[in-house]
């Protein structure tokens, strides 16, 4: 099975240690951005098999990043999961009818993330991985965790 890339754009560290360290772990290549700029920039180069994007970063918002890759021919195809503490029905609508194919709430569930992710990026493949005894093959570390007040506030900067 060909490893698959996951690139993680969120500009708190913690935020995108916790997914880095899971992915990993899962056998994922992971790649990772912290501004609007860089994810559009690693998406481009590389053409991850999933995106997970924060909506509130520096430089370029989501939303912005978002209408950049689905208007790229390159990059249009690639799936995108938002993940943000900002989680309103607008901020939801919003984000779907740009083309984002799920969206999830900081803070979030490690394991539904992980699940959810699994589901974008092998929908449709023959290729998920198997494992006896859990689902999707998934094995969660559940010692890694971000503390809910890293996810109180998002950078506006």
């Amino acid at each position: 099975m060909a490893e698959k890339t996951i690139l993680v754009a969120d500009d708190q560290p913690a935020v995108r240690n916790v997914l880095r360290t899971n992915f990993k772990r899962q056998g994922f290549d992971v790649l990772t951005a912290n501004d609007g700029a860089s994810t559009i920039e690693q998406a481009k180069a590389n053409i991850p098999d999933l995106i997970l994007l924060d909506l509130m970063m520096p430089d370029k918002d989501g939303y912005e990043v978002l209408g950049e890759l689905k208007a790229d021919v390159a990059t249009k195809s690639i799936p995108v999961m938002i993940i943000t503490a900002h989680g309103g029905a607008e901020e939801v609508r919003k984000a779907m009818s740009q083309g984002a194919q799920d969206f999830v709430v900081k803070p979030f569930n490690l394991n539904s993330l992980l699940q959810k992710s699994f589901k974008l990026v092998y929908e449709d493949s023959e290729e998920a991985p198997t494992s006896e005894g859990t689902q999707a093959g998934l094995e969660v570390h559940d010692s890694i965790d971000v503390p809910p007040e890293e996810f109180a506030t998002e950078s506006r900067n």
